[in-house]
């Protein structure tokens, strides 16, 4: 009975606590939830009903960027489940390579080449090559980057730089449509021709000789082409656009006799100065000049008158009307005969002029141009002009039958004996004839008296050339018939060829063209000094004061 009670009592105790329970419902659980950053700090706390998700309840975390690095919020580790329990959980992050501005300028640092983002670590490349004008003198090359470009770790800049070298220009040397030379040259640098000099082939009577480029040559400033510019020289030696005589060496300015410098009129093409007079008589002469060791004279004329003859007084001669300037043009035969040619300057066909025959071997040219015109009026106010005079000895040689060019005196076929001069000679300055270079002399002679030394025996033909002061000489010896006779003040040549019989000799005045062959005796054996073979005789007793000029000896071998 007890035992019930017990339990009856303990039962009513409790139902309280029963009713209580069943008013309030039932006792929820909570978790605390803690958020971490990357380094364990501390973000937050939240407390979260079991089995619920917890929510962060911040804005989201963030990560300071590095130089390399921005970092984005990623989320968390663990992921999050719902709340069975307290729980940590760490922020997570994304990376992100940091990109920087990199801009590239040019030399000037303000000029933008090219400009672009650029990851952390990477050296930066640009596609641009810069260039830099070039100026008449320079030329530039892209030479690199200022500094050198390295891995990216920030904004950078870069400058270009150049190397610069002296700008080369091509140069062109041509004849016609021929290219003789090209070059790559540098500014500054002058133009040389290194080829061989330019020819033209003759064409209609026309033969060409260079003249120079079409333009000077200058230092290189720019591409240029010298085009090759030809003299176009007609059959007497002048060329048709400058009317320069080519084939001349300038003789003098030699002028009108007795004239003085005219100051006032321009001296026609082809020629430098002018000389003038006023009022002359007819045959007048022009000008002393010795022609004789020339080939070629050429020189302008001009007048005031009506007309001028020249040469001689008729119509058969040059006749220069008062229209200009007259190119005048005198050459030399092989018979050593002069042929005289004029036109206008503005002309190009040469007349001939009559010569006087006695004229035609004049070795002065005051013997040979003469003036005339049968006005007495008209030449006593006569302004005459002339230009210089240009003469060339230039020939081919052309031999006679004893081997001596007509021309020039020369033994063409020759070696140089010896400059031997007359016994005891000394040199004596005056120039020699045509044909030798020196001169030697002797004086106070007699008869008898001998001349060079040296062994003659070893020639076959001996050359030289013989002057002096009184009225005659016989040369070899004293026979008249047999032996040469010189006469005063004249050049001879004396030409000795040896035949089986002895030396035979032929002599001639060096202006001369023929040889007299009626007189040849060589007295004396045929093998023999020179010195006693060359003798000199005069019957008058003059030889104790003559002065015999004799040139060198030229001789052929045997």
């Amino acid at each position: 009975m007890k035992k019930i009670r017990s339990i009856v009592f303990a039962g009513f105790l409790s139902l309280p606590l029963i009713l209580a329970s069943c008013g309030n419902g039932p006792q929820e659980k909570r978790y605390n939830i803690t958020f971490l950053d990357e380094d364990q700090t501390q973000l937050s706390v939240v407390s979260v009903k079991e089995g619920e998700m917890p929510v962060y309840d911040k804005e989201n975390p963030t990560k300071a960027s590095t130089d390399q690095y921005d970092y984005a919020f990623k989320g968390w580790t663990p992921e999050l489940v719902v709340a069975t329990k307290d729980a940590t959980y760490t922020a997570t992050y994304s990376s992100t390579v940091r990109k920087y501005t990199i801009t590239f300028y040019d030399e000037d640092g303000t000029t933008v080449l090219d400009s672009k983002e650029v990851e952390y670590g990477t050296v930066p490349t640009t596609s641009v090559v810069p260039t830099k004008a070039s100026t008449n003198t320079k030329v530039y090359t892209f030479d690199g980057w200022d500094p050198t470009p390295v891995a990216v770790t920030g904004e950078a800049s870069y400058k270009a730089t150049y190397s610069e070298a002296t700008r080369k220009y091509t140069v062109k040397f041509v004849n016609g449509e021929t290219v003789l030379q090209t070059e790559s040259l540098d500014y500054g640098t002058t133009p040389v021709y290194k080829g061989d000099e330019p020819t033209k082939e003759a064409a209609e009577g026309i033969t060409y000789i260079f003249d120079n480029w079409d333009k000077k040559i200058v230092p290189v400033d720019g591409d240029a082409t010298y085009t090759a510019v030809f003299h176009e020289i007609d059959s007497l030696g002048i060329c048709r656009h400058c009317n320069k005589f080519l084939d001349s060496t300038e003789v003098a300015d030699y002028s009108i006799k007795d004239a003085k410098v005219n100051e006032i009129a321009t001296p026609a093409i082809g020629f430098e100065n002018v000389y003038g007079k006023t009022s002359f008589d007819n045959g007048s002469v022009g000008i002393d000049l010795d022609i004789s060791n020339y080939v070629t004279i050429y020189f302008a004329l001009t007048h005031g008158m009506s007309y001028l003859y020249v040469y001689g007084g008729s119509d058969e001669y040059a006749k220069l009307y008062n229209l200009g300037w007259f190119q005048f043009v005198l050459k030399k035969d092989s018979d050593l005969n002069w042929h005289a040619y004029y036109k206008l300057e503005t002309e190009t066909t040469w007349i001939e002029s009559k010569i006087d025959d006695g004229d035609k071997h004049a070795t002065n040219l005051s013997s040979l141009l003469k003036f005339y015109n049968w006005n007495a009026d008209e030449r006593a106010a006569a302004q005459l002009l002339c230009s210089e005079i240009y003469a060339s000895d230039a020939h081919e040689h052309a031999a006679d039958d004893y081997g001596i060019c007509k021309f020039c005196g020369i033994l063409i076929d020759s070696e140089k004996a010896c400059d031997a001069a007359v016994k005891d000679a000394q040199s004596i300055d005056e120039v020699a004839p045509r044909g030798f270079n020196s001169i030697s002399s002797i004086s106070g002679l007699s008869n008898g008296n001998v001349g060079a030394s040296f062994d003659a025996t070893k020639y076959k033909t001996l050359y030289f050339s013989l002057c002096h002061d009184i009225s005659y000489i016989y040369l070899f010896g004293g026979n008249n018939s047999v032996n040469p006779t010189l006469w005063k003040d004249d050049w001879y040549n004396i030409l000795m060829i040896k035949e089986s019989s002895g030396w035979i000799v032929y002599f001639k005045k060096s202006f001369e063209s023929n040889w007299t062959t009626n007189r040849s005796k060589v007295d004396g054996a045929t093998d023999q000094n020179f010195s006693s073979i060359l003798r000199f005789y005069n019957w008058d007793g003059k030889l104790s004061s003559a002065t015999v000029k004799c040139t060198e000896v030229y001789g052929i071998l045997a």
